[in-house]
Formats: structure tokens, sequence, C-alpha cells
């Protein structure tokens, strides 16, 4: 039953785009969704003692609810309670029941996870933007209806926390980044259950990767102080999580443009403390090892009237040589090779301002024949300008 409805909700919603359901789906919508999954979920707990006409009625009858329920909706909402009856039909098919706990006795008729608040919420954003994604990645829909349904503590749902980061990570390394701050912004929402410092972290990032797309001043700031917020909640739920460490130096550091020099220079004990914490909790990061060699190299490399400000702050300002810098630079390529161009960069940055210049021109130039990407864009022009001038 529940199969023959999926594929009616589905082929009714045929002529809906799912950029649509993200652009209009509001509270009413939603509400009508949730209404029509509903619906299609009471089938499920029809007794399986019936006889085949009996069954074959109930079918008519549950049909008949869920056209009449569904024909009140508008075309994206039909998208979204299509895409939960067939989450429903995948998870029944995997040997999972919904409405079927015991209470008192009796079967409950209450199929409470799947039209939990959170599901709403969750298919209200775009999630499942212009292709589909949600149709598309069965992992994702599980994860959607098996978290609402609470099941904190258990193996499924740390299974399902793992679902979503490597969700998460796909659509971070697809460059698909509205996606994904849109999917953890609805999965860290407030009533969710669904909070780690796994996913606090990648909502920071997302959010840090947003503020770096966008031209509006305004927005960038709103997202810098988003991402720093997300990043101090990431390493509340998980301090022995690398991770958090890193990004909440970086995002501590993001903050910092908007606060002064005096507070930039005031928080740098606090980001070195952030990122050598990262090291030591996972020395084979090459990206925390970036890190700490990048907050070497600024305090190497400050301006003296930055310095004149930070023997204000301090009895003994923070400091660093150019020896620091490049040591860390080269242990974190020397965990991954070639893994981001602008630490090839610095490399040859430190070794100019060290004097070495046959050194600096050839990691100068290794820079520029790295660079693939449009991430490396910023890396290679900066390293072409540098050659340019040696």
């Amino acid at each position: 039953m529940i199969r023959s409805v999926a594929f009616e909700l589905t082929k009714r919603a045929s002529s809906s785009s799912v950029a649509a359901v993200a652009a209009s789906m509001r509270a009413t919508t939603r509400c009508a969704a949730v209404a029509a999954t509903s619906a299609v979920v009471r089938g499920m707990s029809t007794s399986a003692n019936n006889n085949n006409q009996q069954e074959q009625d109930k079918q008519q009858q549950n049909n008949e609810q869920s056209e009449s329920t569904a024909s009140k909706l508008t075309k994206p909402g039909f998208v979204a309670a299509a895409a939960v009856a067939l989450v429903v039909w995948q998870l029944e098919s995997r040997g999972e029941r919904f409405g079927a706990s015991v209470d008192g006795g009796h079967q409950s008729q209450e199929p409470r996870g799947l039209i939990s608040s959170w599901v709403a919420k969750a298919l209200g954003h775009s999630t499942v933007r212009a292709n589909a994604r949600l149709s598309e990645d069965s992992n994702v829909r599980a994860l959607i209806a098996e978290a609402a349904m609470g099941k904190t503590g258990s193996r499924q749902f740390t299974s399902l926390m793992t679902t979503v980061c490597q969700h998460a990570d796909r659509l971070y390394d697809g460059g698909h980044m509205d996606d994904l701050y849109a999917f953890l912004h609805a999965t860290m929402a407030a009533d969710s259950p669904l909070k780690s410092g796994a996913i606090a972290w990648r909502a920071a990032r997302a959010a840090r990767e947003r503020s770096l797309a966008t031209t509006d001043a305004e927005l960038k700031k709103k997202l810098v102080y988003e991402a720093y917020e997300l990043a101090k909640r990431a390493i509340e739920y998980d301090p022995s999580d690398f991770a958090c460490h890193k990004w909440l130096g970086i995002t501590i550091s993001d903050v910092g443009e908007y606060e002064g020099v005096k507070v930039k220079i005031s928080n740098a004990f606090t980001i070195k403390k952030h990122f050598d914490e990262a090291v030591r909790l996972n020395p084979d990061d090459p990206t925390s090892r970036h890190l700490v060699g990048m907050w070497c190299f600024t305090f190497a490399d400050m301006p003296w009237y930055q310095r004149k400000i930070a023997a204000t702050l301090f009895a003994t300002p923070p400091s660093a040589t150019y020896d620091e810098a490049l040591g860390h630079f080269v242990a974190a390529e020397n965990i991954e090779p070639g893994f981001y161009v602008k630490n090839t960069l610095m490399i040859g940055k430190v070794y100019l301002r060290m004097g070495q210049k046959e050194e600096a021109k050839k990691y100068l130039t290794k820079t520029i024949f790295q660079a693939k990407t449009e991430a490396d864009r910023e890396s290679l022009e900066e390293a072409k300008q540098i050659l340019e001038k040696m």
C-alpha cells in the first residue's frame, strides 16, 4: 500500500521542481505535507490478519483519504509528501516499523516520528534543491525519518550521525555550499536530536564558506559571527574533537577582522591554543599544522606598529620566527604533499623572507603548477606577482 501511494504522490508531483519546494515551502504547505504523510503512514498499522478482501478495502480507503488530503496541497506540497512517502517505503522494505509501539497493550496508531515538526522543518529547507538530492540519496532520506523518531543513544543513531556527516562532506567537496548551509542549518535546528561537535563544526565551516563567497558586506559580517557561534557550540558538544578546536581558532581569527587590531592581537593566544590542541589531538591533520604555521608567520611578519600595540596588551606579547613558521608548513607538506596550494605558497614566502631566493622560487613556481581549482586562484595570482618582482 505504501508503495502505491508513494508512486501516486510522486506521479502527481512530477510537474513540480524541487527548487519550487525550497522556494515556497512555508508553514502552511509544511503542515499540509505532514497531513498527507500522516494519511500515508496510517496504512502501515493495518493488521496482517485481515483477509485479502479486507486488505483491498483498507487500501482503497486509505488511498482515497490520501488522495483527498493531497488534492488540497500545492504542487510543492505534493513533492514534500512524496519524498516522505518514499522514505517510509524504503525503511519499511528494510524491516523498519513505524507507529507500532505498544502502549497499554494496544498498538499505537500515531506515526510519531514522521509527523514531527523537525521533519516538516527539514523538508522546508533547500536540502533537496535543484538536483533533487533527497530523492537521490537514500541515506539522507532515511536519516531525516529516523532522526525525527528520536533514536538517540542507539547504534542506529550513531550510524545516522555518520551518514549526515558524510552527506555534508559530499556537498562540501562538490562545492554545493548553499545546499550544505541549508542542510546543516536544518540539522542544527533547536528541536533536532542531531546535534554534535562533528555537525556543529561542519555548520561553522559552511557559514564561513558562505561569508567568503558573498559580496554583501552586511551578510558577510553576519555569517562570520554565525560561524563563530557555531564553532563555540561545537567545542561545548565535543572538546575532544580536533576539528572543533581548529574551526574555533579559525572563526575567532575571522571575528577579529571586525573587532579591530587590539582585539585581534588580544585573541592571539586563544587562537594559538586551539590550533595547538587540534595538532595534539590529531597530529596527522595537515591543515591544523598549516594553521599553526600561519599563526607563526603572522607574528613573525607583524609590522612595527602592531608590535607596539601587542606590547601594551601583554607583558609577554605573542611572537614567533620565520623558522618556526617554516617548520610547521614543511611538516604539513610532509603529512600530505600538495594538500593545499596555499601551504606551498607560504613555504615560498617564508624562504623569500629568509633570503633564500632559489628555494623561494622553487616553491612559488610549484604553487602555479599545483593550482587547479577556483579556490586556488588567489594563491596562484600571489605567486605570480611575487615571481615577477624577484
